[in-house]
């Protein structure tokens, strides 16, 4: 499964393509949440640095929160992948981004157990 966009909650069984599905829905059968993102930060291959600066990933996601393109309504899932932020810089970029998020004042983080589903 690594690598796939696969959700398994009580309302939710999503699969982005075939490919893992029976190890999703085995998951699920024995009481783990499977998550999948609604979201990447992405990053450029070639010097591991963030292909979005903090005030596009900003947009980003609250042109994905407003138009409800997410799997919950008013939820949002962010994927990061570790690598991108071994970098000071990038720890920074993470950092800048939460803090913009929470000074809009309508933006929580909250752990994925308290997802609703």
């Amino acid at each position: 499964m690594p690598g796939r966009n696969q959700w398994r909650l009580t309302d939710t069984s999503i699969n982005d393509i075939k490919s893992g599905s029976a190890s999703a829905d085995l998951l699920f059968q024995n009481g783990f949440k499977v998550f999948g993102w609604d979201m990447i930060w992405y990053d450029n291959a070639n010097d591991s640095t963030s292909a979005s600066s903090v005030n596009d990933m900003v947009r980003k996601i609250e042109r994905l929160l407003k138009k409800g393109k997410t799997v919950k309504k008013n939820h949002l899932v962010l994927l990061l992948h570790d690598w991108l932020f071994r970098k000071a810089c990038s720890q920074c970029e993470l950092k800048q981004l939460i803090e913009q998020l929470k000074t809009k004042g309508n933006y929580t983080f909250e752990h994925l157990s308290n997802y609703p589903g």
